[in-house]
C-alpha cells in the first residue's frame, strides 16, 4: 500500500494519510562497528546470554551490532532508564538524522527484524506473549503508542520499509 501524502500508522495497523506530517518514529540506530573493548557484566535475557550492557549502548552478540538503548529524543539515565520522549521524523527527515552523528547509522530491514522476539531462535514466552515484540531490558523506556521506526530503505518513490516492535514484523508504507 501506498500512501502519497505523509502517511501516520495507528497501532492496529491502519494508515490515515496526515498532509502535515508523519509520525512514525525512529528511535533505534544501530552501529556496524565491532564489538567493544572494554569489559562489562553480560547479562542473560530471553534464556540466552544475547547481549552486553555498556550503559547508553548494547552489544548484540549474535548479529554483532551495538544499539543505542534509547529512542532518539530520550537520554539514558543510569542504571537502566531512558527519559524524555522519542521524536517523530518523516521517513526523509530519519534519512538525515544519523550525519550529524558519524558513528550511527539507521537500520536495515533485516537488521531491525533480528530484535523481534520469535527470531533467531529466540521463541516468545508466555510472559513476553502481548507485550512489545523488543527486549524492554535490552530498549527501556519504549513508549507503547510509538512503536513504529522507519528503516534505512525505501521500497518506491512513495513507500518505505518499517520495523513494527508491537507486532514484530517489518512492513512498507
Amino acid at each position: 500500500m501506498g500512501c502519497k501524502n505523509w502517511c501516520q500508522i495507528n497501532l492496529t495497523g491502519q494508515i490515515m494519510v496526515d498532509k502535515l506530517s508523519a509520525i512514525i518514529f525512529l528511535v533505534v540506530m544501530v552501529a556496524s562497528a565491532s564489538h567493544p573493548t572494554f569489559a562489562q557484566t553480560v547479562v542473560t535475557i530471553d534464556d540466552v546470554v544475547r547481549y552486553e550492557f555498556h550503559g547508553e549502548r548494547v552489544y548484540d552478540k549474535q548479529t554483532n551490532l551495538s544499539w543505542m538503548r534509547c529512542s532518539v529524543g530520550q537520554q539514558w539515565r543510569a542504571p537502566d532508564r531512558c527519559i524524555g520522549k522519542p521524536k517523530g521524523f518523516t521517513f526523509r527527515e530519519a534519512q538525515r538524522v544519523p550525519k550529524e552523528g558519524v558513528v550511527w547509522r539507521i537500520p536495515s530491514p533485516f537488521e531491525f527484524s533480528t530484535l523481534f522476539r520469535g527470531q533467531l531462535g529466540i521463541p516468545p514466552t508466555n510472559e513476553t506473549r502481548g507485550m512489545p515484540k523488543i527486549n524492554t531490558q535490552a530498549f527501556p523506556d519504549m513508549d507503547p503508542s510509538r512503536l513504529l521506526y522507519w528503516t534505512n530503505e525505501a521500497m518506491s518513490s512513495t513507500n518505505a520499509w518499517f520495523a513494527d516492535f508491537n507486532n514484530g514484523d517489518v512492513d512498507f508504507v
